[in-house]
């Protein structure tokens, strides 16, 4: 008696998580998965992501496993990618495929998460009496909304913690002499993973100097 072999295609293949961006952190492992419908034999998955318009096959970074479902037999692929600022608004997808036409998941984009840094922050000297107006500089992240804090260092109780991008000091003093520590944060949410809080800090000396009294002369 002779046994009869049969294919059935799959008919489906559906990419995990179901989000459209998907936010992933920059240099941090990312993992995804794809399913598909059963079928005989069991399907061959391979992962692309597309970035203008130029297509990367990724299909490397990728591990396959295999379930029974009745008769029929459902491929799981997992991608584990890290995520680049290069792979900014490209899309991930991946193809499957047993007999006739491959099976292509949907194509969300990436959008990939870093946090602010701040630039070099220059020592500063002011005369005694004058006013200091001091700007952080910083270069956003994405998202680029932030929150500044600056703090200062020694344990001086008038000290009030500012919360702006200029740190202000009216009326200079030698009591202000200190290094000043302007923190740029903001926060990041990731699709997989919890949201975070990234910082970046960059630091400044200010010193003062008495003002030279002018001399007149008849």
């Amino acid at each position: 008696m002779q046994s009869l072999c049969f294919a059935v295609g799959i008919t489906t293949v559906t990419l995990s998580p179901d989000a459209d961006p998907i936010n992933v952190r920059e240099n941090t492992q990312t993992t995804l998965q794809c399913r598909t419908s059963g079928g005989i034999p069991a399907a061959k998955v391979n992962w692309f992501i597309q970035r203008s318009g130029q297509v990367q096959d990724v299909t490397s970074l990728s591990t396959n496993t295999y379930q029974e479902e009745g008769d029929l037999n459902v491929t799981l692929s997992t991608l584990n990618f890290t995520p680049l600022k290069f792979d900014q608004s490209g899309q991930i997808y991946c193809s499957a495929n047993n007999v006739g036409v491959d099976r292509i998941s949907t194509k969300p984009s990436i959008n990939v998460l870093y946090g602010p840094k701040t630039g070099i922050l220059q020592n500063v000297s002011k005369v005694r009496g004058e006013n200091l107006v001091y700007q952080c500089l910083y270069t956003p992240g994405n998202p680029p909304t932030v929150d500044f804090e600056w703090t200062r260092s020694g344990t001086d109780n008038s000290w009030v913690k500012q919360n702006t991008q200029n740190l202000t000091i009216p009326n200079v003093q030698r009591s202000d002499e200190a290094s000043y520590t302007c923190n740029v944060s903001s926060l990041l949410r990731p699709t997989l993973i919890s949201a975070m809080i990234t910082q970046w800090g960059g630091k400044f000396d200010v010193t003062t100097q008495q003002r030279i009294p002018r001399i007149c002369r008849s």
